[in-house]
């Protein structure tokens, strides 16, 4: 798979990986981000929330080979999304990794612009999973709809339980503990619901603040018999995966 491209829009940037070597950069939104990109490549598979952005690209590279992760999909069979509907690409994309890359039953949890716990069953079935806000999308809210409050950016530390002592520290603790606790409860109701041995469940965390969370909840005692694993290229993983086969296929 030499001569290809792999990008993945996100709400608020656009990872790219090119070959050789398949190391990522992220390309914050704004501008013509896309011209800062040395694109030769003669195909793309990509994965896209963002359609305009995803749209603004197409339209600049307009001799390139623009394949949607969406349409591989359709076709996809490793894992049964059959009783799911309207999932994300991106949220397929990472359970498609981790089948392959780690043992089932698993639970993905993305942590950037809205934070997906995504969960599959030891017999490849998609179960569902939720959806919140991530931490600086709270932020972002609280000051739009927050009369008289501050966009304040969010000190993640929370190895102790504080309290805050101005509006800033008061706003930026409450996001912080608010989102650690939903993603404790939400797991801990998962494990208790769906699983019997929590040892044989994989957590696998990705995402821009994935490495901020594994520090904490390696620490909940509520989770101290999961495996708690960091990985943040899931989605490239599932794409590349799903585009190798295709990639063969239509080779030129």
């Amino acid at each position: 798979m030499k001569d290809i491209i792999f990008m993945d829009f996100g709400n608020s940037r656009v990872k790219v990986w090119q070959s050789p070597k398949f190391e990522f950069t992220a390309f914050d939104y704004g501008g013509d981000w896309f011209r800062r990109i040395n694109l030769n490549k003669n195909k793309i598979y990509y994965s896209s929330v963002n359609d305009a952005e995803s749209e603004r690209a197409k339209a600049y590279f307009k001799n390139i080979d623009w394949n949607d992760a969406f349409n591989l999909l359709g076709d996809y069979s490793g894992l049964d999304f059959s009783e799911i509907s309207g999932m994300g690409t991106d949220r397929k994309l990472g359970l498609i990794a981790t089948d392959i890359k780690y043992n089932l039953p698993a639970i993905t949890i993305d942590s950037g612009t809205a934070i997906t716990i995504n969960v599959v069953g030891e017999n490849k079935e998609c179960l569902g999973g939720f959806i919140f806000p991530g931490l600086e999308t709270q932020a972002k809210l609280l000051s739009e709809y927050g009369s008289g409050l501050p966009l304040v950016e969010i000190c993640q530390e929370a190895d102790e339980y504080r309290l805050g002592k101005d509006t800033e520290g008061a706003i930026s603790l409450g996001i912080l503990n608010g989102m650690v606790g939903s993603v404790e409860y939400h797991l801990d109701n998962i494990m208790k619901t769906y699983f019997s041995n929590y040892d044989e469940v994989n957590i696998i965390l990705t995402g821009g603040n994935s490495e901020f969370l594994l520090n904490i909840l390696n620490k909940s005692e509520k989770l101290i018999n999961c495996k708690i694993i960091h990985d943040n290229n899931l989605v490239f993983l599932g794409l590349k995966h799903i585009a190798q086969s295709h990639w063969v296929t239509n080779k030129a």
